[in-house]
């Protein structure tokens, strides 16, 4: 994503014909910057923890496990969406480099205008 980023930023500094607009070209790749820089701290520290059980008796080996594992699974779960808006957000500057216009989050065109 920083590749592309780095690319769509030369395009834009370069004053490239295609860019309609620079300056909401340049805030929208700061706030995809933004995204990138929080989703790689997360997937940073995600690699950091720890997930061992420690197992007290026998008749908890289950319930522990199962907490252990929910637990991962939250914690990957909060890492995806992070992951997915810096997606989103590189998405979001290449199209408002393009466009020339500020997209609304979460307003997506259809065919029929609605």
């Amino acid at each position: 994503m920083n590749i592309i980023l780095g690319k769509l930023e030369d395009r834009v500094n370069s004053n490239s014909p295609d860019i309609k607009n620079t300056s909401l070209a340049q805030d929208a790749i700061a706030s995809a910057s933004a995204a990138i820089a929080s989703a790689s701290a997360a997937v940073d520290a995600q690699a950091a923890n720890d997930y061992t059980l420690v197992i007290t008796s026998e008749s908890t080996v289950r319930t522990e496990a199962q907490a252990m594992r929910q637990k991962l699974h939250d914690d990957l779960q909060i890492v995806r969406r992070l992951v997915i808006a810096a997606k989103q957000a590189v998405a979001n500057a290449i199209r408002v480099a393009k466009s020339g216009k500020l997209e609304v989050p979460g307003r997506e065109a259809t065919g029929s205008g609605q």
